[in-house]
């Protein structure tokens, strides 16, 4: 098969991978929609029912498709040098198909079933995205030691770092699988990726606010987060709150916002197109301000001993509450712009000589 040939299956590749993560975002904000309708006036006893079938659709669709599994099936495809090493399409398929299984299991248990603890899928579920990670991982190593031996090191090292990371995560998930090393370890590795891809043309990209104000802050927050409840007697008081929520939340954002800094730096093979300035940065800056706000509520309202999972809440919640899906509305209000950017961006004119894979200027002076 020709180079250009496979370079366009691995760019089609990235963007099904990217559809499908667009249509589980779709779906998990219909489902926290319903949530926030279900509060909004405080609900009846009676409607707890629909308020735990969409908090188990919202807590299996989005950690699936803003995970790091999903943020690697779709930058994978487009960052290994598929042109010098044909084989490592294996591991790219590998990894999809063993995160499609996944997210198909997840949200099949989700809605038929609600949340299924005592069955047999998760079990598999979570094996199969770990099977993911290791695949994604496996292809991000061996670019990377493809690229070392072409003598590209200023490539090769953000692969390694990337691939690192996802092992370091996947390893410490089946060690410990009661207290797994948290995505946004992977969501760093994808970022330092991402970073290193920026061009000189396109330096002050919008991917710089989603590390910098995505990325960068879950980090430090989950962390912080973790090593509180690390400590016996606040656990106690904190365990199944808000609190505990908001550190979950944060590993996804970190993942998510990661994903997003990719997207922007692969804009050009994903759409052929680039964001249009004006709604990418404010789009940017609201949707992770919007997030960081809503998570600080939900850390107040933990602290305060706002339990999770319930339809009813005491009316002393109320106003925190509200501020928080007031700031949840910010991030749909700010998601809507960032995609409008590309909606409404510039065209590129003369299509991708190099079948779709985004390359540096340096790059391209080495056959």
């Amino acid at each position: 098969m020709p180079t250009r040939d496979l370079r366009a299956v691995a760019t089609l590749a990235s963007r099904c991978a990217l559809g499908l993560v667009a249509v589980g975002v779709i779906v998990g904000v219909a489902a926290s929609a319903a949530m926030v309708l279900q509060l909004w006036p405080p609900p009846s006893p009676g409607s707890a029912e629909g308020y735990t079938r969409a908090l188990s659709i919202h807590g299996a669709v989005l950690p699936t498709v803003l995970g790091p599994a999903a943020a690697m099936a779709v930058v994978t495809p487009l960052v290994v040098p598929i042109e010098r090493a044909r084989m490592l399409l294996v591991p790219i398929g590998v990894g999809l198909v063993a995160w499609i299984t996944a997210a198909a299991i997840i949200v099949a248990s989700s809605w038929l079933r609600g949340p299924p603890e005592l069955d047999p899928w998760p079990t598999i579920a979570a094996w199969s995205l770990a099977t993911a990670n290791a695949a994604f991982a496996s292809a991000m190593l061996a670019a990377a030691i493809v690229e070392l031996r072409a003598r590209r090191a200023g490539v090769a090292a953000p692969l390694a770092i990337a691939a690192a990371t996802v092992f370091a995560m996947t390893t410490a998930m089946l060690m410990d699988a009661a207290n797994p090393v948290s995505p946004v370890i992977a969501a760093v590795g994808l970022a330092v990726l991402a970073l290193t891809r920026l061009t000189p043309q396109r330096v002050a990209s919008p991917a710089l606010v989603f590390v910098a104000l995505g990325v960068l802050p879950a980090l430090v927050a989950e962390r912080l987060l973790g090593r509180i409840l690390a400590f016996t007697d606040l656990d106690v008081h904190l365990h199944d709150t808000y609190f505990d929520v908001a550190r979950d939340h944060l590993s996804q954002f970190a993942a998510g916002a990661a994903l997003l800094a990719c997207v922007h730096v692969l804009e050009e093979p994903l759409f052929r197109r680039h964001a249009r300035a004006l709604l990418a940065w404010p789009g940017a800056v609201l949707t992770c301000a919007g997030f960081l706000a809503h998570h600080v509520v939900m850390i107040l309202l933990g602290a305060d001993s706002m339990p999770r999972r319930y339809a009813v809440y005491s009316d002393t919640f109320a106003k925190l509450q509200q501020f928080a899906q007031i700031a949840g509305a910010a991030v749909l209000v700010g998601f809507a712009m960032v995609v409008a950017a590309w909606i409404f961006g510039a065209a590129r004119r003369d299509p991708p000589q190099d079948g779709g894979n985004l390359r540096h200027p340096t790059e391209q002076e080495h056959p």
